[in-house]
């Protein structure tokens, strides 16, 4: 996740409005920040997402209803070792 920039004094604004660039020292608002896909818009720092964060991003720019989970395999191959002509 972004930095969340340290207010210098005492502050009304709840914690996690505002970000830090880790490049450019930029202070972003947060909701401009997950608008750009969490990339700086000044000098284009990729920021740090979690992984549910990247599929949500993801599945915004495909579409929710062309989304679909991954399932894993139901079961491991018979027998891996054989050889395929």
């Amino acid at each position: 996740m972004p930095t969340p920039a340290r207010p210098v004094g005492r502050s009304q604004t709840p914690d996690g409005m505002w970000f830090r660039c880790n490049s450019c020292g930029e202070i972003l608002y947060r909701k401009t920040l997950e608008s750009n896909f969490f990339i700086c818009a000044r000098c284009g720092y990729h920021f740090r997402i979690t992984p549910d964060k990247y599929i949500q991003i993801c599945s915004t720019m495909v579409g929710s209803r062309s989304w679909m989970p991954i399932s894993p395999r139901p079961t491991r191959l018979a027998s891996p070792n054989t050889q395929s002509n």
